[in-house]
């Protein structure tokens, strides 16, 4: 008997640690060493993608060094607290646009229970064929000035890989959750999860060229499988700082 008393009060103190307030995780990637050259993309015979010249996305480096499309999120195996301000997914649609023969953006978030509107803004044929595992996966043909919306209903343990049949050198990356606390960085490198459950959480740090391991931050360092824990103080924020990715990550 007293043993479950205790055990009740651990799970309740656990449940009140989570639920005691909310704060920020924000930092900035950046490249360290010389960066990879970015690979030429072979745009095939199609006129539209030939005048559009895309460019590789793979690796995309600000002017300053900042890393751009660097995806962060909590990694729980349950879903965790969640704020009453982020309680509903967001009404609005995630859209993929088939522009200039690439997908924009590069990296796009979505969560259960939010639309995903695939479109295409190119004056030539295009589809989406997104490679997600648990029977979600699709393929969409999409034509001139075409749209479609997927609705999906199971989480991605990772990004999952989008890319374009016809134009095989399309490609971008869809990362699925069940809560909102995710972001992916910005072209200067930077990032900023809000309204994060106070408590010890577990984050991921990915990017498409692989898990972003063993990286330093002010906070500690990330795992092998680019993880890493942070106390997320109440009404507070944690600032990774300056997150160096060394450039030999990125080939």
């Amino acid at each position: 008997m007293k043993y479950f008393a205790i055990l009740l009060l651990f799970t309740a103190s656990c449940a009140n640690a989570s639920e005691s307030g909310w704060g920020t995780l924000r930092g900035r990637f950046v490249v360290a060493g010389s960066p990879p050259a970015s690979p030429e993309l072979e745009p095939g015979t199609d006129q539209c993608c030939i005048d559009a010249k895309p460019k590789s996305q793979r690796v995309v480096i600000g002017a300053d060094g900042g890393l751009a499309n660097v995806v962060v999120y909590l990694h729980s195996r349950k879903t965790p607290p969640i704020h009453p301000d982020l309680a509903a997914a967001p009404t609005e649609p995630v859209v993929v646009t088939n522009k200039n023969c690439s997908f924009k953006p590069h990296v796009s978030l979505l969560r259960i229970g939010q639309e995903l509107r695939l479109e295409n803004g190119d004056p030539t044929l295009h589809n989406v064929n997104a490679a997600l595992d648990g029977g979600e996966a699709f393929n969409v043909v999409l034509p001139v000035e075409g749209q479609q919306t997927v609705k999906l209903t199971r989480p991605q343990s990772l990004p999952a890989p989008i890319a374009c049949n016809i134009h095989k050198f399309m490609q971008g990356f869809l990362v699925v959750r069940n809560d909102p606390y995710m972001a992916v960085s910005n072209t200067d490198g930077q990032f900023e999860i809000a309204k994060l459950p106070a408590g010890e959480w577990q984050f991921q740090l990915w990017h498409e060229t692989g898990y972003l391991k063993n990286l330093g931050a002010e906070v500690g360092s990330s795992d092998r499988r680019g993880r890493i824990k942070i106390a997320i103080p109440a009404n507070g924020e944690v600032n990774l700082g300056k997150v160096k990715v060394p450039a030999e990550l990125l080939k």
